[in-house]
């Protein structure tokens, strides 16, 4: 059998033909990435519900990535990570990533807890009744984040975060009357303006 470098197609054979395959791993670690994590998990470590967050993903071993990603933020179970995608331009914190890290360490909390990700196998109300609980307790986390660091003098700039992700009407509710089922219907009303 000739060899890849004797194909017209050199390399490019890999998994497509008899040459061997290019292990060529792409790294999407963040240049700042452990600064960006640290700044981030200090700044989340100043609210009561950011700090509990941090030390529950500590105690059970779940570690966070900073990734070169547009923005986002994501928990996979089987590598019991939390992800932070952060702009490979940015080199700084800014209250939307530490809001999305609590809500990402929040998600993570859920899952490790029994509360897991909805199955496409579930009767279809099912389903829907499991997604949205679970969207709106990482919302109404994210709500209390904000309220307890603007609490502790970090200024509006969080609740300011909260309105740009589209949850504003949601963190009025809260503060106005607290966790309860009525937040369920703002969430629920929220959704269909979005429509």
């Amino acid at each position: 059998m000739a060899s890849t470098s004797d194909s017209p197609f050199g390399k490019l054979q890999g998994a497509f033909g008899t040459g061997q395959a290019q292990n060529a791993a792409i790294d999407y670690t963040h240049p700042q990435a452990d600064k960006l994590r640290h700044a981030a998990e200090t700044t989340l470590e100043r609210s009561a519900a950011g700090l509990k967050l941090v030390r529950w993903a500590y105690q059970n071993n779940i570690q966070i990535k900073v990734l070169r990603h547009k923005s986002g933020q994501a928990f996979s179970p089987e590598n019991r990570a939390v992800y932070l995608g952060i702009s490979s331009d940015i080199n700084t914190i800014s209250p939307s990533h530490v809001l999305e890290l609590g809500g990402a360490l929040r998600q993570a909390q859920q899952q490790m807890t029994g509360h897991g990700t909805p199955t496409a196998d579930m009767d279809p109300v099912a389903f829907e009744a499991q997604y949205h609980a679970k969207m709106l307790d990482i919302i109404v986390t994210m709500c209390k984040i904000a309220q307890e660091l603007e609490a502790v003098g970090n200024g509006s700039e969080f609740i300011d975060s909260i309105k740009s992700f589209g949850h504003g009407d949601i963190y009025e509710a809260y503060i106005s009357n607290g966790p309860g089922d009525h937040l369920t219907d703002v969430y629920f009303d929220n959704l269909e303006k979005q429509k």
